[in-house]
């Protein structure tokens, strides 16, 4: 399901809600390029995971806790 990624919750939000605050925060960062909707696609697991490359993260595509904090999503 592309509406829903794996994700770290530690807001107890939907997980589409942690990723329409995770693709805003990507795109200021010049990794996301598409539209700020909330779906996991192809595109911002795309974008997690060169973030987490470029950050010396584990590079999961995941938006795990690291990635969360790395992006200032607390």
């Amino acid at each position: 399901n592309t509406t829903d990624g794996p994700t770290y919750n530690s807001t107890h939000l939907p997980p589409h809600k942690v990723i329409a605050n995770a693709q805003p925060a990507l795109q200021v960062a010049g990794y996301y390029f598409g539209y700020l909707t909330g779906p996991f696609g192809v595109d911002t697991r795309a974008a997690i995971a060169n973030f987490q490359r470029d950050y010396i993260l584990s590079i999961t595509g995941a938006i795990d806790e690291a990635t969360v904090e790395a992006l200032g999503l607390y």
